[in-house]
């Protein structure tokens, strides 16, 4: 069965601050569903703002607020990005986007 749920995070939407917690809810759902899909939009919206700072402190915190906890769980992790924004011109780039996975 499909469903569908939004969120609203000060993470996903933008605001440096990573004060919440996301692990929990995301696990009840990757164990209740067969896809869970995750969009954090903080990274782009600190390039959009032309601020490389904010764009690297905001990965370091989605890296260990986000990636690390979710990565020991014992569901598959695929880490990826829809597209890549440059923090000094503030623009889209058409640039190849990597793949990550927990997956062997």
């Amino acid at each position: 069965s499909y469903h569908s749920t939004t969120r609203q995070h000060d993470m996903v939407t933008g605001v440096p601050s990573c004060e919440h917690d996301l692990t929990d809810p995301l696990l009840q759902a990757a164990a209740q569903y067969p896809f869970v899909l995750l969009h954090i939009n903080g990274a782009d919206e600190a390039a959009h703002r032309r601020n490389p700072s904010e764009k690297h402190q905001f990965l370091k915190q989605v890296d260990q607020l986000v990636v690390a906890p979710l990565s020991q769980s014992p569901f598959p992790l695929y880490i990826t990005s829809d597209h890549a924004t440059c923090p000094l011109t503030g623009n889209h780039q058409g640039t190849w986007q990597p793949i990550w996975s927990t997956m062997a």
